[in-house]
């Protein structure tokens, strides 16, 4: 298949919209189109590709968008590279095939349901500081076992809604409200 991009002649920036055609198990986004820096992967622009593994994302993008790996079930690897600040809405959500995934520090924005209902993600590592934490980011992850929440979150919603595994999440100080965060978690042992 062919990448897909919008190019933004004001911000000389590239936007990954999609692919046109059949899609390789591995995919490697190129860096730059033309000139143009690829600083986004958009909304949607892998939603359903049930045959991708991989996925390296180059170190240009800054953005990436609402369920823009949404429903790749077989997708197992994904490198996240340190400055991408962004991660949208529903961006993983249904990776089942997700075992762990690195967010770099850079990352100050994640998104409503994230890793919704990613049932084999194990291990998630966060940066320690975020602008924004959206709600509902792991429910239905069913094998998460230990979470270490970064900073700068005020409220929980719905974080870990039917986490069946998790046993340990480590809270920061200066959360100040946590709802239904661990609804039907009956694992958990503790919360520091």
């Amino acid at each position: 298949g062919e990448f897909k991009f919008l190019l933004d002649h004001n911000s000389k920036t590239a936007t990954l919209v999609g692919i046109e055609g059949g899609l390789s198990q591995n995919v490697e986004i190129p860096p730059y189109v033309d000139t143009y820096p690829v600083t986004k992967i958009g909304n949607q622009a892998f939603l359903n590709r049930r045959n991708l593994v991989s996925v390296v994302i180059p170190d240009t993008v800054r953005e990436i968008g609402s369920e823009a790996f949404c429903g790749c079930q077989v997708l197992k690897t994904v490198e996240i590279p340190e400055g991408v600040l962004s991660i949208g809405n529903a961006a993983f959500m249904e990776c089942s095939f997700l075992n762990d995934i690195v967010i770099p520090e850079s990352v100050d924005y994640i998104g409503d349901r994230v890793f919704s209902s990613c049932k084999n993600l194990y291990t998630v590592t966060l940066p320690s500081h975020v602008e924004h934490f959206g709600s509902a980011v792991f429910e239905w992850c069913q094998s998460l076992k230990s979470v270490k929440l970064p900073e700068g979150i005020e409220t929980l919603s719905g974080t870990f809604f039917s986490c069946t595994s998790l046993t340990e999440v480590y809270i920061p100080e200066g959360t100040k409200s946590l709802s239904l965060t661990f609804h039907c978690c009956d694992a958990i042992r503790e919360v520091h």
